[in-house]
């Protein structure tokens, strides 16, 4: 956990709420406390089996990968959309010729046509 890092704080003790491992502790109202409770909670687990604390660690640095692959924008979400079969056929003719997936050969489309506007209609 970086100490300086405001939004992983905020994530970590949210996190550990949700979790319904957080030690009761009065709320935190800075960074200085998020991080003092949040290493008390992680403290107070070492009571417990050892293995079943570093399962919850692992677990929880995944989470927060997963988030912040998340938050930047990269992460491709699935949309469906209904198209006929003749717009299907020729979608997978032009994905063959272009040696692409049909949803890259959709991207690259959109991508030229936002490209051909004029710039006062984006």
């Amino acid at each position: 956990i970086n100490p300086k890092d405001s939004a992983q704080l905020k994530w970590a003790w949210s996190y550990l709420i949700k979790q319904q491992v957080a030690a009761p502790l009065p709320s935190p109202i800075d960074n200085k406390d998020l991080l003092a409770c949040i290493l008390a909670t992680l403290d107070d687990m070492s009571y417990g089996h050892p293995a079943e604390k570093q399962l919850f660690q692992e677990k929880m640095k995944k989470t927060w990968s997963q988030k912040k692959y998340r938050d930047s924008g990269k992460a491709k979400k699935q949309h469906y959309m209904p198209l006929t079969k003749d717009t299907r056929d020729k979608l997978s003719a032009l994905s063959e010729e272009w040696s692409m997936k049909p949803h890259e050969v959709v991207e690259v489309l959109i991508q030229e046509a936002n490209e051909q506007k004029p710039a006062d209609a984006n």
